[in-house]
């Protein structure tokens, strides 16, 4: 698909952290194919499982605090400010028309970013999200960030006024 205003192909820009959400993100870019040009960013510390399930992909990094635990509380406050910046040079140099985040942290320092600079926003809830939204899904929500979200089951669309269920990806 391309851009009417440049005749451009639209880029995607796309978080990739590891574990299921990693996969979510795969499955999604598999389902809207070739006609896009993606732009996967990644946090450091899950650097090296993207870049083992994306081979050949250019991968950028933003760095957010660990929701692993292992920062001291001093650590993300002063990680906070770095993501927001971080992500707003990769916005910056990137430029993409859509940020389509599945349920990855890495959503509110790109959506924030990217909807000041123009970018379409869409939120995925992850697959493992039953019966409430993640911390992530619940700010996204809350703050209006996305211009679009959707959740994987039919029961937590009914909850929230603007979630949107479609089915899984999956």
């Amino acid at each position: 698909m391309t851009d009417p205003d440049t005749n451009t192909k639209l880029r995607i820009m796309i978080p990739l952290m590891s574990g299921g959400m990693l996969w979510q993100a795969r499955s999604i870019v598999e389902r809207l194919g070739p006609g896009y040009e993606y732009l996967f960013v990644t946090a450091p510390e899950d650097m090296p499982a993207v870049q083992h399930h994306m081979p050949n992909r250019e991968l950028h990094v933003v760095p957010l605090p660990s929701s692993s635990g292992l920062m001291t509380v001093g650590q993300k406050v002063t990680a906070v400010p770095r993501s927001f910046w971080h992500a707003a040079r990769q916005i910056q140099r990137l430029r993409p028309h859509v940020i389509l985040c599945v349920g990855t942290c890495l959503a509110i320092p790109l959506f924030l970013m990217g909807r000041l600079a123009g970018a379409k926003t869409i939120f995925v809830e992850s697959l493992t999200r039953v019966t409430e939204l993640s911390r992530t899904g619940w700010m996204v929500a809350r703050l209006r960030l996305a211009d679009r979200m959707y959740v994987q089951w039919p029961a937590l669309a009914k909850g929230h006024p603007g979630v949107r269920y479609q089915g899984n990806v999956l």
